[in-house]
């Protein structure tokens, strides 16, 4: 429902957002706008956490070197990206990035 105010600028009425009780389902509807925001794109510089123990490698390559593994859970700052879907993180090294949620 949109009120109309001065100069017929539309504002929300706030009655209309409903808030999820759950935790859970309120982060998984921010998740969903973020995504929906940005095309599904991950940008340089941000933060998210390891969905399963993880490699980390030396270079962006499944034959690279593993340099240590990260544990399920770990939060991660990715500096770059490429093009063909890894991550090189801020502290160093690797990682695919369909282990990573944001």
């Amino acid at each position: 429902m949109f009120n109309f105010e001065k100069n017929d600028v539309p504002v929300q009425d706030p009655v209309d957002e409903i808030v999820p009780e759950d935790p859970e389902e309120w982060a998984a509807k921010e998740k969903k706008e973020k995504v929906e925001a940005t095309d599904g794109a991950i940008a340089a510089g941000e933060f998210g956490t390891t969905s399963c123990k993880l490699n980390v490698r030396e270079t962006p390559s499944m034959e690279a070197r593993v340099l240590h593994v990260l544990a399920k859970g770990t939060a991660v700052v990715i500096k770059e990206i490429t093009d063909d879907g890894w991550g090189e993180l801020a502290d160093g090294g690797f990682v695919r990035l369909d282990f990573v949620e944001f």
